[in-house]
């Protein structure tokens, strides 16, 4: 067989490898960059699910502020104000910033929820299950108001609570300084803390990650 002969099968041979070559390459490429992708959404996830916590945890503690300031005069028709006693005003007008208050925790915490929802698809229910802490919480301190919007409503108050019931529910709503003298945010702090040993692996990963590219 003459060399002539030879020069078109080794031309194959060669596109041919070329081609495997070059096959392997490109899915070896597309993996590396659907890491990279998924990494990247992690670490957007982590880094959003860890905001909207925090921004959660500010709104709580605004709304346990102890110094409240609102209207005398609640935001009520004429001819329903004029059928209440001053107490009567006072206690409306109370409530009124109370709703007002809780309206930044409830926005606050649906964001969080719909972010928490979201980490179920990266990293299952752990997120979801830390998330519970948060919940009843939240669900202490709306209780916590309600009572004592009960306990003052003049035209039929709740005297059930007293004494050390009293002291309890306030401990609750009016937030203090030092963490280690409020029970509550102590416990809210602790299950944040728990949420962001979930979250910070991954920010820190993908932060890794943008260094190496």
């Amino acid at each position: 067989m003459s060399y002539e002969h030879w020069i078109p099968l080794i031309k194959d041979l060669v596109l041919a490898i070329a081609g495997v070559i070059g096959a392997v390459v490109a899915i070896l490429g597309l993996n590396t960059w659907k890491r990279q992708l998924y990494g990247q959404s992690e670490y957007d996830l982590a880094k959003r699910l860890l905001k909207s916590l925090y921004l959660f945890r500010e709104v709580v503690n605004n709304a346990r502020h102890p110094f409240m300031q609102y209207s005398s005069v609640p935001d009520l028709p004429p001819d329903k104000l004029e059928k209440l006693t001053k107490e009567e005003r006072e206690w409306h007008a109370q409530a009124q910033a109370w709703e007002k208050r809780w309206e930044p925790v409830a926005k606050a915490r649906a964001e969080l929820d719909t972010n928490v929802l979201e980490s179920e698809v990266f990293w299952g229910s752990g997120v979801k299950d830390k998330m519970a802490k948060l919940s009843r919480l939240q669900a202490e301190l709306l209780v916590a108001i309600e009572h004592h919007l009960e306990r003052t409503n003049p035209r039929d108050p709740d005297d059930s609570y007293r004494g050390d019931d009293l002291k309890e529910n306030r401990a609750i709503m009016y937030a203090r300084n030092d963490r280690s003298k409020d029970a509550f945010q102590d416990r809210m702090l602790t299950a944040i803390e728990e949420i962001e040993s979930i979250l910070k692996p991954h920010i820190r990963k993908g932060r890794k990650g943008k260094m190496t590219v």
